[in-house]
């Protein structure tokens, strides 16, 4: 198989390749690989993953706020001791 890497551009594959073992590239590009496929040693198109693997597609916004409860919710698991059974209304604010 023709392929190799390359940091810019993910793993590069001729044409060729990407025809004969479309289904195996496929696959990997589904678990976050990318590849730039060339035809006669010229970059024409591209093969990447839709979303990288267990990362749901989020807009800015929706990851800033994720990431503001991730926070939260680590800083509260190291802000109070352990003190017998957890209850896991603590971790909320009241609304």
């Amino acid at each position: 198989m023709f392929d190799f890497a390359t940091p810019a551009s993910g793993i590069v594959i001729s044409a060729r390749e990407a025809s004969h073992h479309f289904a195996l590239y496929l696959e990997q590009a589904s678990q976050g690989k990318t590849f730039t496929v060339l035809k006669h040693g010229k970059p024409m198109a591209k093969l990447v993953p839709i979303r990288p693997e267990g990362q749901a597609l989020r807009t800015l916004k929706e990851q800033a706020a994720f990431d503001k409860k991730i926070a939260k919710a680590l800083s509260f698991r190291f802000s109070k001791p352990y003190a017998g059974k957890f209850n896991r209304q603590d971790a909320y604010e009241d609304i």
